[in-house]
């Protein structure tokens, strides 16, 4: 294929990207896929999305949590965690028990499993945060991190 003006090396034609470089809500999409995709395609990855692995960490960290604390605590629909928390009901990682303090409610629970599965995990993240930031300096991830609680 014939190399266009403004092509790269396969002849595909590259984008101007005009303000959308600039945009920090852009920035921090395109960073989000990055690190999602170098996630889930790692080597030794753990089975688990990113927001699967957020939820065994609370739960994990948080004893007697309900769904509805944790739907409410991550700003994500109830219907959507439903289905998050099913997902992980189903490989055993998770269990849900009757709140004592409220019969009408589920606490979650780890089970076993579940608390085998986080700890490989997280041992994975290590890995992945640090191939993810390896450009960056100590003061630079710090920083990174720093901005980041400030924006949310």
């Amino acid at each position: 294929m014939a190399k266009t003006p403004g092509s790269n090396q396969d002849g595909i034609h590259a984008l101007d990207f005009g303000q959308l470089t600039d945009l920090v809500g852009y920035r921090l999409r395109k960073a989000q896929i990055a690190a999602y995709q170098a996630f889930m395609t790692g080597r030794d990855a753990p089975g688990l999305t990113p927001g699967q692995v957020g939820v065994l960490i609370l739960i994990d960290r948080n004893p007697a949590l309900t769904q509805q604390a944790l739907s409410y605590g991550i700003g994500v629909d109830k219907s959507t965690l439903v289905a998050t928390l099913d997902r992980l009901s189903e490989r055993g990682l998770i269990r849900r028990v009757r709140s004592s303090v409220d019969r009408r409610q589920n606490e979650l629970r780890l089970t076993p499993k579940g608390q085998r599965t986080l700890t490989e995990a997280l041992a994975y993240i290590d890995q992945h945060e640090r191939a993810l930031t390896a450009r960056l300096s100590d003061d630079e991830r710090a920083t990174l991190l720093a901005l980041l609680h400030k924006i949310g």
